[in-house]
């Protein structure tokens, strides 16, 4: 049955604030000397040499402990994120596992994921992220974009309200296109041996600037709302909109702006199109399915064409009048674009 609305896709439920989550999972003795003042510092790797050990040394084990962690800290955190959406009666049944507001859980399970074949990789870790960090803070600094030039770009905010949404998106936006390093031909060379400690740092910076955001936008929301085009400027409620469409790591709090949205991009006071990803991306992951086709899969072996995320209604008339409705081009023309951007499928990208 397709969903009608909001109302009825997610219910109606109360403005409950929400909070930072704190850490739920014991961290495990291998981890314990890589953790100082709270905060998890991936130091010499050693925790990581376990990986490589034979089975049934104490090496080992202290592995083993470290990936039992990571499996408990993500349930956990998982849990905590479905029941904070059903106390605002939220559907969350396809949500799917990672480590919603646990930031140790988040920092451990992100440094688990670096590349290492070998205990040798593994031992040469230290080396490769201190040359990758001298990289990141030239980049940083203004390799590739400062934040003077995306100040410059947006201009002088009306209020004190517009310059902290529009502030709050400058370092996560500098962040995420630091990602993308290389796909600019004037990017210096990046050594590959690196880009998996370059992208390590990057996500480290994204996460760490997300949740500030969120806790900005979570304040504002409870005491005023959503921020509309007529109390903040259309740029600075267009940056309320970024800072909610990043805020994955708290479900509720998307479901909660998504609701707020809603009447106002019909009055005119929200964007229309920013309404329509936000529902798009919030909707995936609590009922796996979007209505604007506004969310693409990556492209795998074989495909012809970019392949959407599972859709509410196939009709390709029905998809083009959805999006019409909210102020979006075409489906094609939206497709031409993901291509132009990152290539098309059956391509190298």
């Amino acid at each position: 049955m397709r969903m009608r609305g909001l109302g009825l896709a997610l219910l109606v439920g109360a403005m409950l604030p929400g909070a930072s989550r704190a850490q739920s999972t014991p961290v495990p003795g291998a981890l314990k000397p890589y953790v100082k003042d709270g905060t998890f510092d991936s130091g010499d790797f050693g925790w990581m040499a376990g990986r490589f050990a034979t089975e049934g040394t104490a090496a080992r084990a202290a592995w083993e402990s470290v990936e039992a962690y990571k499996d408990a800290c993500i349930a956990a955190a998982t849990g905590q994120a479905k029941a904070e959406l059903a106390a605002i009666g939220a559907e969350s049944a396809n949500l799917p596992p990672r480590s919603y507001g646990d930031e140790m859980c988040r920092a451990i399970t992100a440094a688990m994921v670096i590349d290492a074949a070998s205990e040798a990789e593994r031992a040469a870790l230290p080396a490769r992220l201190a040359e990758a960090r001298r990289l990141w803070d030239f980049a940083l600094a203004g390799g590739r974009m400062g934040i003077g030039a995306v100040t410059s770009a947006v201009g002088p905010p009306e209020s004190e309200d517009a310059q902290m949404l529009i502030g709050a998106t400058f370092r996560e936006q500098l962040g995420r296109h630091m990602l993308s390093w290389g796909v600019d031909e004037s990017d210096p060379p990046l050594p590959a041996r690196l880009k998996p400690l370059f992208d390590y740092l990057g996500w480290t910076m994204v996460a760490g600037e997300d949740r500030k955001n969120r806790e900005k936008l979570r304040g504002y929301m409870a005491e005023k709302g959503w921020p509309t085009i007529s109390a903040v400027g259309e740029k600075a409620s267009h940056a309320a909109w970024l800072l909610a469409q990043h805020a994955d790591d708290d479900p509720a709090l998307q479901v909660r702006a998504l609701r707020l949205m809603e009447p106002l991009a019909k009055a005119g006071e929200a964007s229309k199109s920013n309404y329509a990803y936000l529902y798009d991306r919030v909707m995936l992951k609590l009922a796996g399915k979007q209505r604007y086709a506004t969310q693409f899969g990556g492209c795998e072996t074989g495909q012809a064409i970019r392949p959407l995320r599972p859709m509410e209604d196939d009709d390709p008339a029905h998809i083009d009048a959805a999006r019409a409705d909210m102020g979006l081009e075409p489906l094609a023309d939206y497709r031409r674009s993901m291509d132009e951007a990152f290539g098309a499928c059956g391509t190298a990208e």
